[in-house]
C-alpha cells in the first residue's frame, strides 16, 4: 500500500511535535537536522551560567523517534529545496516528498549593530552556551592574577544587551553565580569590582506585563547587584568596549547579546517569500505562500511570538492539515491558544501569567520550575537538572564550573 512521504526540516519543538502527531498515521516521515540531537533551548542559558550540565538539555533525535515506526531521521544540512519537483537536497543525496514542513527555528538578530556579530557572545546553540561559560570562567582566572586595576576592571565588567526572557534569566543566574560560588572560589578578588550591566531599550522590564511584575523583576536584579540601563541601545561593539547611543562607552571584555532573534535566513535562496519581519510568509493554514503542500511553523514563519508553545501547537496543526490534504479535505486555519507566560530571576523569584491570573515570587518560580521539568525530554535529563538545581538551592554551590577544553570558540580577553 502506498504511503505519502512527508519531510520535516528541523528537530526543534515544532518539528518533533509534527512528527509525533503523524507517528500513528499511514504515512512515512523523515526528519532532517544538522545535529543528531534536540536541544532544550529554554535552559541553555543555565549551561552558560554553570548551573546545569550541557548533556542534560540535549537528547538524541533517534532516541526520541525510535518508538515511532514510521518516522526516520537523516543527518544533514539542507542545500536546496525544489518546490516544483518536491525534493530536498542535502550533501550526497536528494529526498523527495509529497508534503513538507519547515521548522528550522531562528538565528540571532543583531539589527545591523556595528561589531555585534563579531564581538558578542550569544546563547542560541549548545556550542555558544559552552563558549560563554568558558569565557566567563577564564576571565575570572585571569582577573585573579591581574595587577593592572584598569585591565582587571575590564575583565570583571559584563554587559548583557537585551532584557527579554533570556536576557533577564541569564543575568540573574550569572549574578547568583558571581555572588555565591565564584566569590568563594576567588579569595583574592575584590568582588566590589565586578560589574554586571543589563541594557534595556524600553523604559521598564517586560513592558508587556503589569507594572507590578516589572518592578518586582527590577528590584530582584538590583538586589543581585545588577545595574539596569533603560532606554539605551548599543551603537557599536568592539573587542574591548561597547558604545551606547547616549555617548557613553563601557570598557568590557564580555558583551552577551540576547536582544533579539530572526528567522533562519538561508531559505531566501530557495525562492521563498519573506515578510517585513524577516519571517516566511504563510497563510492562516500555515501553508507557505506561493507553494503547494509546503508548511512553515515556529520561529521561521508568521508573526506570532518566537516561543516553544507556538511552535508545538503549529507543528500539531501542520500535521493535521497535511492529513486533511491526504484525505481530500481542505486545510483549516491555525489559532494559537495562549496558555501563559513564565520567567525567573534566580532563587525563589519568578513571574507567571496563567490565563488572567498573575503570580510573582516563590509561586512564579515554582510554576516555571515545574513546567520546564515537565517539557524536558528524558528521565535522566530531568533527574540531572533537578539534582543540580537542588544542590545549588540547598548548598549555594554549582558543580559545573568547568572550562571545557574542546569548545570551538576561543575566549576573548582583550
Amino acid at each position: 500500500m502506498y504511503r505519502p512521504k512527508i519531510v520535516i526540516i528541523g528537530a526543534g519543538f515544532g518539528g518533533l511535535a509534527a512528527a509525533k502527531a503523524l507517528s500513528k498515521e499511514n504515512v512515512d516521515v523523515t526528519i532532517i537536522d544538522r545535529n543528531n540531537f534536540h536541544t532544550f533551548l529554554p535552559l541553555l542559558y543555565q549551561v552558560s551560567s554553570a548551573e546545569i550540565e550541557e548533556s542534560s538539555i540535549i537528547y538524541p533525535i533517534r532516541g526520541i523517534i525510535n518508538r515511532y515506526k514510521n518516522v526516520d531521521f537523516v543527518l544533514g544540512e539542507v542545500l536546496n529545496i525544489n518546490f516544483t519537483e518536491k525534493k530536498v537536497a542535502i550533501p550526497g543525496r536528494e529526498l523527495f516528498y509529497e508534503h513538507l514542513i519547515l521548522a528550522t527555528g531562528s538565528d540571532n538578530n543583531f539589527y545591523n549593530t556595528e561589531g555585534a556579530a563579531e564581538n558578542t557572545f550569544t546563547i542560541k546553540t549548545l556550542d555558544e552556551g559552552i563558549a560563554l561559560r568558558n569565557h566567563i570562567l577564564t576571565l575570572f582566572e585571569l582577573a585573579d592574577h591581574e595587577t593592572d586595576p584598569a585591565e582587571r576592571k575590564k575583565l570583571l565588567t559584563f554587559v548583557v544587551i537585551g532584557a527579554g526572557a533570556t536576557g533577564i534569566e541569564f543575568t540573574a543566574a550569572f549574578a547568583e553565580l558571581v555572588r555565591g560560588p565564584l566569590k568563594k572560589d576567588y579569595k583574592h578578588l575584590n568582588f566590589g569590582e565586578v560589574s554586571i550591566v543589563l541594557i534595556d531599550s524600553r523604559d521598564r522590564l517586560v513592558y508587556y506585563m503589569p507594572e507590578t511584575l516589572s518592578d518586582f523583576l527590577a528590584k530582584r536584579l538590583k538586589k543581585l547587584g545588577v545595574t539596569i540601563r533603560h532606554e539605551v541601545r548599543a551603537l557599536k561593539i568592539t573587542s574591548g568596549s561597547i558604545i551606547l547611543n547616549n555617548g557613553e562607552t563601557i570598557r568590557t571584555a564580555t558583551v552577551v547579546w540576547t536582544a533579539g532573534v530572526a528567522a533562519a535566513t538561508y531559505f531566501k535562496e530557495f525562492g521563498i517569500e519573506f515578510g517585513a519581519n524577516g519571517r516566511i510568509k504563510i497563510l492562516p493554514t500555515l501553508e507557505i505562500e506561493g507553494t503547494k503542500n509546503a508548511y512553515a511553523i515556529g520561529d521561521v514563519a508568521g508573526e506570532l511570538a518566537m516561543i516553544a508553545p507556538v511552535a508545538i501547537q503549529q507543528g500539531r496543526k501542520a500535521a493535521e492539515n497535511i492529513l486533511r490534504e491526504i484525505y481530500g479535505k481542505r486545510p483549516v486555519t491555525f489559532a494559537y491558544k495562549d496558555k501563559g507566560f513564565m520567567m525567573v530571576a534566580g532563587r525563589n523569584s519568578g513571574i507567571a501569567r496563567i490565563g488572567n491570573f498573575y503570580f510573582k515570587g516563590f509561586w512564579g518560580w515554582f510554576m516555571w520550575l515545574f513546567a520546564h521539568i515537565f517539557w524536558l525530554i528524558g528521565f535522566k535529563n530531568r533527574s540531572s537538572v533537578l539534582f543540580n538545581w537542588a544542590w545549588d538551592y540547598f548548598f549555594f554551590d554549582r558543580m559545573i564550573r568547568l572550562i571545557h577544553p574542546t569548545c570551538k570558540r576561543l575566549c576573548r580577553t582583550k
